[in-house]
């Protein structure tokens, strides 16, 4: 074994150190402390993290696919490219970090915060987002077809051309937040708020539901 990936799961913590290329496949990292760690094309596969910080960390190009995360902080750190199809992230945080053609495709981020984050043509296709919570972050690259957007909450987010088709939209606000031309035709709306966001262009035409709020 790695001695620094052996440093870590004995010590729980560790700083300025690499672990690229690593496999940390079914570790358990929860309640670690790591910063300024690189695991750069790392696996991560199954790997479980509960309680555990992460500060200006680097996963790019990271296969963390299936990984299980539960009340994890992410802080300023970077997955662009990363692979994390079918992953489980349950009130997670992830402020100001980099998602840049990332893959969530198909995974679970319930009640998980993204503050003030990159989302580069960022793959959220047939993802879980119930009461997903994002606050300024440009999102208008993204794939979001066959989400699940139950409870969820963008503030002041960049939406412009977004489409939404397929999306599951209950109870979805949308506050302060750019959806010029977004694409929501046909789909059924309940509940949803749309406040104080601009919505020029925006295709609404077969949308169904009720208990909507301009």
């Amino acid at each position: 074994m790695n001695p620094l990936l052996e440093k870590l799961l004995q010590e729980r913590t560790l700083e300025d150190a690499s672990l690229a290329g690593e496999n940390l496949s079914g570790q358990d990292l929860s309640d670690c402390r790591l910063s300024n760690v690189v695991f750069d094309r790392a696996l991560l596969n199954n790997t479980r993290m509960s309680g555990t910080e992460f500060d200006h960390c680097s996963f790019v190009g990271a296969n963390c696919q299936s990984l299980q995360a539960e009340e994890v902080l992410f802080l300023v750190s970077s997955f662009a490219g990363a692979q994390c199809a079918q992953s489980v992230f349950t009130l997670a945080v992830f402020d100001r970090c980099d998602f840049s053609r990332a893959s969530f495709a198909g995974a679970t981020l319930f009640r998980t915060d993204f503050n003030q984050c990159t989302c580069q043509e960022t793959d959220l296709a047939q993802a879980n987002l119930t009461r997903l919570m994002v606050i300024e972050t440009d999102l208008s690259s993204i794939r979001l077809s066959g989400s699940d957007l139950t409870q969820a909450d963008f503030v002041s987010c960049q939406m412009r051309g977004l489409n939404f088709q397929g999306c599951t939209l209950t109870m979805t606000q949308f506050s302060a937040s750019h959806l010029e031309n977004a694409d929501f035709s046909a789909q059924r709306l309940d509940r949803n708020q749309f406040l104080n966001s601009l919505l020029t262009g925006a295709n609404f035409s077969g949308v169904r539901g009720e208990y909507v709020a301009f």
